[in-house]
């Protein structure tokens, strides 16, 4: 069995193209050997890897945010990133390269770009995406220093591309404040103060007199009532004001007192009935009257012309008198309707009843013995 040789093994690793070892060997025999390329590593490798980290890191992380503040207080708008990865090989691990472009509504946009491919085969590109976007960011800030004088300068501006793409100011007049201005009334505020106020009533229109033609039982009215609006300093003085307004014209009117209170309201009295509760009903005489005449009392029957429950005592309803049980007799008798109140109703229909029961009396002490309606 072959040895290996120590000087042979400590000459390999100090060899920067040594392939690392075969995915062949057991991975305890693949990690040492490994750890081992790394600790023997030559020196001027140690000094390229942290030269690198060093120019990756040498820009403040905010690069990128200034670069965004720097582009936005230049009215260029965001900035495009192009990130690629370049594929490792057997010898270097994957790198990635980049492209920034910036000023996207200007006629030629302005493209940054670091270590194109192709360039440096071997060694383009950074390890990271933060370090080409940080490094990018670098080299732009570095372009737009002189970008401000260049902007006020040139017709090709940043404002002006932006306000003819937006439809803008082409032709020197401000359209879009012209419609507004002549759209919008003017403020109806007068004097140097801010504060101006309004207040609406609903006054009762029996009040406001014969010339107000309205069948409304309320008519708004606005205090004050002029067209030119004074002004307070403050909005509590402009609230009182108007307020004052208002209570005067509403003593004016009698609708409250001098000193601000307002009248005591008149107290309605409850609708009187035409039936006494002490006193005898027409209805209570009804059926002593048809035993007199022969007939059975008579049978009331009570419905709502508007659809309603017939049976509320404040409500309009049509009554009628029955004899169900003698035939010949015409059906209904003695209606009445729209009568409010079952009582009232019931009375009504008695009064109209009796009418009735008198003509046929009369008839029957005639001899007819017939019923006909008159």
């Amino acid at each position: 069995m072959e040895q290996n040789n120590p000087s042979q093994s400590s000459n390999q690793g100090n060899d920067p193209d040594q392939a690392p070892p075969p995915a062949s060997l057991p991975l305890y025999d693949r990690l040492g050997t490994f750890l081992t390329l790394q600790e023997n590593i030559s020196q001027t490798q140690k000094n390229v890897q942290s030269s690198t980290k060093t120019a990756t890191s040498q820009h403040s992380p905010a690069t990128i945010s200034l670069l965004n503040l720097r582009l936005q207080s230049l009215h260029l708008g965001a900035p495009i990133w192009d990130i690629t990865v370049e594929p490792g090989t057997e010898h270097s691990a994957q790198r990635f390269i980049g492209t920034l472009s910036i000023g996207q509504d200007l006629p030629e946009k302005i493209n940054v770009s670091i270590l194109e491919p192709g360039a440096n085969p071997m060694g383009a590109g950074l390890p990271s995406k933060k370090d080409v976007k940080t490094k990018l960011a670098q080299k732009a800030l570095d372009l737009l220093e002189g970008m401000p004088a260049l902007l006020k300068s040139s017709d090709t501006s940043t404002t002006a591309v932006t306000k003819i793409k937006h439809g803008g100011d082409e032709d020197g007049i401000n359209w879009i404040g012209r419609i507004l201005e002549s759209s919008t009334p003017p403020p109806r505020n007068s004097g140097p103060f801010p504060f101006g106020c309004t207040v609406d009533l609903a006054i009762p229109t029996s009040s406001l007199g014969p010339e107000i033609q309205s069948f409304a039982p309320y008519t708004t009215c606005k205090f004050p009532a002029s067209d030119v609006l004074p002004t307070f300093p403050t909005k509590k003085g402009a609230k009182y004001h108007c307020s004052r307004l208002a209570g005067l014209e509403l003593i004016k009117l009698g609708l409250i007192r001098k000193d601000g209170t307002l009248p005591p309201k008149s107290i309605i009295p409850p609708p009187q009935s035409h039936v006494a509760s002490n006193e005898p009903t027409v209805s209570k005489f009804i059926p002593q009257r048809c035993e007199q005449l022969g007939l059975p009392p008579p049978h009331y029957e009570f419905t709502c012309p508007s659809g309603g429950d017939s049976s509320s005592v404040n409500a309009f309803v049509d009554c009628s008198a029955h004899f169900p049980s003698i035939f010949g007799l015409p059906d209904p008798l003695a209606v009445v309707r729209n009568v409010y109140g079952k009582k009232r109703a019931k009375e009504e229909c008695a009064r109209a009843l009796v009418d009735m029961l008198d003509k046929v009396e009369r008839w029957r002490l005639k001899g007819s013995g017939l019923w006909e309606e008159s």
